[in-house]
């Protein structure tokens, strides 16, 4: 493949790539960007979390980046963790969890769920539910969450429906704006970072290249 002069050529890739890198290094004529560049810092992963309603000490916010090396999505899950319903902790081999309705609406008192108990080191493809067996275990595990819950600012668990959910507005990163500009040829945007049509007056104007042949509708 030949390309004119002044190109730019971008690869992104898992593993590096069959090319003489050490010799584009050494020329100057490649820009990398790895993990590391990708990664948030902590005031990036404090902005995100705190948007999730997560807010975090120092210290802890330095940990919680820690385990999940900075990724956005490892972050937003952590947040997505404690303010979801679902709930679990592992501690000394065992694990005590909670498996609530996909649907918030579906949601029951959250203080009236099911905990179910593991032992990770004899079970861990987590198959027999231990719970009747080891009640001691299981209350001690419960108040090591809700321990930890507290001091991640974990609490109070959601428990709106799905139509409060979708009808409240998302907290953003980035400043508030009322324009959203898509263009042709790029990415598909998650619904998590997408404009909120709900409950706002909106106009949606397009910009259209039409064939001569084209008939039908839009």
């Amino acid at each position: 493949m030949r390309l004119p002069a002044g190109s730019q050529l971008l690869l992104a890739s898992r593993r590096m790539p069959p090319l003489p890198v050490a010799l584009l290094r050494a020329q100057g004529q490649m820009a990398e960007i790895g993990a590391d560049q990708l990664a948030m810092d902590e005031q990036e992963a404090r902005a995100l979390l705190e948007g999730a309603g997560i807010g975090l000490a120092d210290a802890d916010l330095t940990e919680v980046r820690r385990r999940t090396e900075g990724w956005p999505v490892g972050l937003y899950l952590a947040a997505l963790a404690v303010k979801l319903g679902s709930r679990a902790i592992w501690h000394k081999g065992w694990k005590a969890v909670i498996a609530v309705p996909a649907a918030p609406g579906g949601w029951p008192d959250h203080m009236q769920d099911r905990w179910e108990l593991y032992d990770t080191t004899k079970d861990p493809t987590e198959l027999h539910d231990l719970a009747d067996q080891h009640p001691g275990k299981l209350q001690e595990l419960i108040a090591l969450w809700f321990y930890e819950a507290g001091r991640y600012n974990g609490l109070p668990i959601e428990s709106r429906t799905a139509v409060e959910i979708l009808t409240t507005p998302r907290p953003e990163v980035g400043k508030p704006r009322d324009r959203y500009a898509y263009h042709p040829d790029c990415a598909e945007v998650p619904e998590a970072a997408a404009v909120v049509p709900q409950g706002r007056q909106a106009q949606v104007r397009l910009q259209l290249r039409r064939d001569r042949r084209a008939d039908g509708r839009l």
